[in-house]
């Protein structure tokens, strides 16, 4: 599965791939994944503080956690809000950027920054923005680049 991993990283031209948190600990490690493209991204999503410490130790470059708002995709799994006082909590017990991800407005994107995110994922607030242009430059303000 590595070489098929790192072959479909470069056919695709992707310089990273993400995991789902139940892979965390498994034999396809970050590092083992690295093998035939050593400078690949790794990161995995992660929904606890202790689920972040793992993950940061199994070799993850970055993190996602969430979902941090009420989303209808996430809602659909079961997967509820977790807040951004949980956010603060993972932010806060790992040294690698976690991404805020999960129901994110410009509003939810800058309390997300607030509380120590290094970056926000938007999906459904771009599809559903009346104007993509208008929604995109109130990011970029918020981000301080796209």
């Amino acid at each position: 599965i590595v070489g098929a991993v790192g072959g479909f990283v470069a056919v695709v031209g992707a310089n990273g791939i993400h995991l789902p948190e139940r892979a965390i600990g498994n034999k396809w490690s970050p590092e083992r994944l690295r093998v035939p493209i050593a400078d690949l991204l790794c990161g995995v999503s992660v929904h606890s503080a202790e689920a972040a410490k793992k993950a940061e130790a199994w070799g993850a470059d970055f993190l996602t956690f969430g979902p941090v708002y009420a989303t209808p995709s996430k809602q659909a799994m079961g997967f509820g809000p977790q807040g951004v006082e949980k956010l603060a909590k993972v932010v806060k017990k790992v040294k690698i950027p976690v991404f805020a991800i999960g129901g994110i407005t410009p509003a939810g994107a800058r309390i997300c920054l607030d509380n120590g995110a290094w970056g926000v994922a938007v999906v459904r607030d771009l599809l559903v923005a009346p104007d993509l242009g208008e929604r995109l430059a109130e990011y970029k303000e918020i981000l301080g680049h796209l």
